[in-house]
């Protein structure tokens, strides 16, 4: 009887583990890291582990605003691991969670370099790709101007004969400063003027102003939001870019007016003996700075004057603490006022009051 050998080959798996049994809120995107990129850099280290049930960490960054400028954003990982042959990875996300481009690769680390705006918000994952992984690493995040002219020093200023100097309002005192650069981007409708003046003359983002030409007259649509203060120079955001953009291209536009919280109007009440004017709110926005833009449906057809004061009020006609502001835009049938550090909850029930200086 011929003899039958039966051959079992039994196959080796690999174990399972959980890659996350051990991890925080920052597994997974919705827990990640905050890194504040500050005098254009951030750094963050740390340990991961696929074995040790700790395998991926996420950063999440904004970009930071300087200048208004475009940003290279370079994220460098380097880690050290326990055995020569173990490696760790990155991949860098944006806020829809599309993966972006490829990172370059050395031996002990991987750099991804990605451009964007000020304000665009990004993912940074850290992992252990394979089974053995680990590593201990860190991870920096560095921001740098990208194709962007800062625009000339500041220059020397020859006033014209005749040169008077402008009045944004008659009752608001003002700082004088010129004008370097003004960059309009007709896509974004977004403009941003150069201002060589900054927070040792005690200008801070709640200023605003106008811009002046050569003839110390005031740009129609010029208004803008004082950002990004230094010790000697700061930016203004435009509030009408489109229409700013002939004025920045013939050149003309070179001395900015300024005019910060220091005149906004401190009484409770308006003045009782003027005459005033109601108004309807159109929209109302919240910056930055914490302060508020409230758009009114009054403008110079119904006598409303850049300058004007204001307070907002419910429908009762009991004002709103705190509310009063200054009109830093007026158009035919529109105005904006700035109203300094309030938050408003709920501004379909609120009008506004209007008063000459």
């Amino acid at each position: 009887m011929r003899g039958i050998a039966i051959v079992v080959v039994l196959g080796a798996c690999a174990p399972h583990f959980d890659r996350a049994a051990h991890s925080g809120r920052d597994a997974d995107p919705w827990g990640a890291h905050q890194l504040e990129i500050e005098h254009g850099e951030a750094r963050a280290h740390g340990i991961v582990t696929a074995r040790g049930g700790d395998a991926d960490d996420w950063f999440a960054f904004e970009v930071p605003d300087q200048h208004g400028c475009p940003q290279e954003i370079e994220v460098k990982l380097r880690w050290r691991t326990p055995r020569p042959e173990l490696r760790l990875a990155l991949a860098v996300y944006d806020l829809h969670q599309r993966k972006l481009a490829p990172t370059r690769r050395d031996p002990h680390s991987r750099v991804a370099v990605i451009h964007a705006h000020p304000g665009d918000r990004f993912f940074a994952k850290v992992f252990a790709p394979r089974h053995d992984d680990a590593g201990e690493y860190k991870l920096d995040v560095r921001a740098e101007p990208w194709q962007c002219d800062l625009g000339p020093p500041p220059i020397e200023l020859i006033r014209p004969p005749g040169y008077r100097t402008p009045a944004l309002a008659p009752t608001l005192d003002h700082e004088i400063a010129d004008v370097t650069r003004i960059r309009i981007d007709g896509d974004l409708r977004h403009g941003v003027a150069w201002i060589a003046a900054g927070s040792a003359r005690g200008i801070d983002e709640h200023w605003w102003g106008q811009l002046v030409d050569r003839g110390g007259n005031v740009v129609p649509d010029s208004t803008f939001l004082v950002r990004n203060v230094s010790a000697d120079l700061s930016t203004g955001e435009l509030l009408h870019a489109d229409a700013m953009e002939a004025a920045a291209a013939g050149g003309d536009v070179w001395t900015a007016v300024l005019t910060g919280p220091r005149v906004m109007p401190e009484p409770v009440e308006l003045d009782p003996t003027r005459a005033t004017i109601d108004a309807r709110l159109s929209s109302v926005s919240g910056l930055s700075s914490g302060d508020v833009l409230v758009e009114l449906d009054r403008g110079r057809a119904d006598g409303v004057q850049l300058g004007w004061r204001g307070v907002l009020a419910y429908a009762s006609d009991v004002r709103v603490p705190g509310s009063h502001f200054v009109v830093i835009d007026v158009s035919l049938h529109r105005s904006i006022g700035l109203v300094t550090q309030l938050v408003i909850t709920d501004p379909d029930h609120l009008h506004a009051v209007l008063t000459s200086p």
